[in-house]
């Protein structure tokens, strides 16, 4: 039997014994990609209807009579259609079992607690290895910077009065702040958005020029000798044994400093239109500027889109297409993301600088080059719990907009597709549907885009390329990727931290951490056995290495070194990612899936 609720398609195998059965399969309808009903069979039974979702999966729904299957249709579409009504609240994640934190002795709020700025940031060295950095309650009403958490770590030589003047002059008021301070040499990662520099491209802030400034000269700031220092939480892992005699740390050229924007050039500038832009590196001292050209939320989510069109022709014919795959570009665009990484990660440890990064409104690209790159230089990241951290800090306090991305209030977002029949008049009118669908998106649907799922994939890669050098495995972020799309936790449902805190998320959610780790009663949290890679070797990290292939701890990886997320995409490795013979190099390259 089916069932259809407002949050979930439950289809049932085996009801006979009044209790859950093993058989019975609950579809989140937040997770549904596309609907799509075929033409009736020559039989003339009742034409089916196969649900695709976004992890790839597909379900087939058969009916025993056309009146039933009229009907399903017609309420999937109405329940779809229906996504923004009620706004956050009207999402799984405010009316699951499991949204009751008070009912579970602590556990819950250990997993909402599982990031602490203030520890995380004295875990980094500051106020003790560096006095350069000082937290500014500047924004504690998010009235300073709506998409900003409530703290934020900037150059202690800056005073609130000259972050006031500062923020005019960064899109979204977005000035730029303290992410990460680099455990061998403070050297640090600040994110921000871009400068309005109007439409002449040669307005300037001086607040914001000193503000850059400092960060670029917080080096000189430093009042002990450098050394690694423990993970707060006593884990293992991460820089983590002191080193009393360490040296004090010769920083290279100031020349060194990079600022990066994320974008093609030329949509930097094209964003003069509108005001903003890109710096003009003559009022900037003592650093560089580098373009990534990483392409925007639109080409993202085609290419994403791609990638669903060719698995499911795959479905239909029995053949997938590789040749389409790469079409989508999907591999490209990681290895142009990984490329600007490993930008960061030498300038920080191999060039001993300061990185600023920002793409337009900083809060998708921007919190891809602000995170990864720590996964790369700080082994405490490569934790579970250090994962839980990153993620916390750079992409949910920093505002990434996970309702607009993930299109929790798309009321457009899951595509309905029925086709009649197969003559080509009706074959043409199937096709000028599609197409009217699409041309006619709404704003919602044009904001929707995976940037956080290629955060996941481009960590999924660095496991690759190091398989002992993570706690947690591949399971795991496939395991956040639906939790991002399911919305059945508080922690990736809203656009900002000012969100969370208007409607409540802590005491009416749950945090999506009490999935990944086991909690006890005093809130001890312990990665959870399917998640653990079992090959994790925590002793390669060792900053104090003695051996000839030692790395310190920093991942100097091979962004060319790209291949599909068979495990994500529903196939398996050799479907995917297998060399092609000779006779499929210009076209088809078609494997026949098992």
């Amino acid at each position: 039997s089916l069932h259809l609720t407002t949050h979930h398609a439950i289809f049932e195998a085996d009801k006979a014994t009044g209790t859950k059965s093993d058989n019975e399969v609950w579809i989140p309808l937040a997770l549904l990609h596309s609907v799509t009903r075929t033409p009736p069979s020559l039989t003339g039974d009742p034409s089916p209807i196969l649900l695709r979702t976004r992890l790839f999966e597909s379900f087939e729904l058969a009916f025993s009579s056309l009146a039933d299957a009229h009907n399903v249709w017609d309420t999937l579409k109405g329940l779809c259609s229906s996504f923004a009504s009620g706004g956050l609240e009207n999402r799984y994640a405010f009316f699951c079992g499991d949204a009751k934190p008070e009912d579970k002795k602590g556990k819950g709020k250990a997993g909402w607690d599982i990031y602490d700025p203030a520890a995380e940031f004295a875990r980094m060295g500051l106020g003790t290895r560096s006095k350069a950095w000082r937290t500014t309650s500047l924004n504690a009403d998010f009235q300073f910077c709506p998409s900003y958490p409530a703290e934020i770590v900037v150059p202690a030589k800056i005073s609130d009065t000259t972050l006031s003047y500062a923020v005019k002059y960064r899109s979204k008021s977005r000035i730029p702040g303290l992410v990460y301070l680099h455990w061998a040499n403070l050297g640090s990662i600040t994110r921000s958005s871009q400068p309005m520099v109007g439409i002449t491209q040669n307005a300037r802030s001086i607040q914001d020029e000193k503000l850059v400034e400092a960060i670029f000269a917080s080096h000189g700031h430093h009042s002990h000798k450098l050394s690694p220092s423990p993970s707060t939480d006593g884990s293992a892992a991460g820089p983590s044994a002191p080193t009393p005699a360490a040296p004090d740390f010769i920083y290279g050229s100031t020349a060194t400093n990079v600022i990066i924007d994320a974008r093609p050039t030329k949509n930097a500038y094209a964003n003069s239109v509108k005001g903003a832009g890109t710096e003009n590196m003559s009022f900037y001292k003592n650093c560089r500027k580098e373009y990534l050209g990483i392409d925007n939320i639109h080409v993202m989510r085609a290419s994403l889109n791609g990638i669903f069109d060719a698995l499911a022709d795959a479905e239909a014919t029995g053949h997938l297409d590789r040749a389409a795959l790469r079409r989508t570009n999907w591999l490209s665009h990681l290895t142009n993301i990984l490329e600007g990484v490993l930008i960061v990660v030498r300038t920080i440890h191999l060039s001993n600088s300061h990185v600023l990064v920002h793409c337009s409104d900083g809060w998708d690209r921007t919190s891809q080059l602000s995170a990864l790159p720590q996964i790369c230089l700080d082994p405490y990241f490569r934790t579970a719990r250090g994962l839980a951290v990153l993620i916390e800090k750079d992409w949910i306090s920093y505002g990434h907009r996970f309702a607009d991305r993930s299109g929790h209030l798309c009321d457009d977002r899951v595509e309905f597709v029925q086709k009649l029949g197969t003559d080509a008049s009706t074959q043409q009118a199937f096709l000028a549907s599609v197409t009217r669908q699409f041309a006619s998106s709404s704003h919602a649907f044009k904001e929707t885009c995976p940037v956080f799922q290629q955060f996941l994939d481009c960590i999924y890669q660095l496991q690759r390329q190091y398989p002992n050098r993570f706690e947690f495995n591949e399971t795991l972020l496939r395991h956040l990727v639906r939790e991002t799309y399911e919305a059945s936790t508080g922690s990736f449902l809203f656009n900002s931290e000012k969100e969370r805190a208007a409607l409540g998320a802590r005491s009416r959610t749950s945090s999506v951490w009490e999935s990944v780790f086991d909690m006890d009663d005093a809130g001890n949290l312990t990665l959870k056995a399917e998640f653990r890679n079992e090959r994790y070797d925590p002793t390669l990290d060792d900053p104090n290495s003695k051996a000839v292939d030692a790395d310190l701890g920093v991942l100097l990886f091979d962004p060319q070194d790209v291949k599909w997320w068979y495990q994500l995409f529903g196939r398996t490795d050799d479907e995917m990612n297998a060399r092609p013979f000779a006779n499929d190099a210009h076209s088809g390259e078609t494997v026949r899936p098992e």
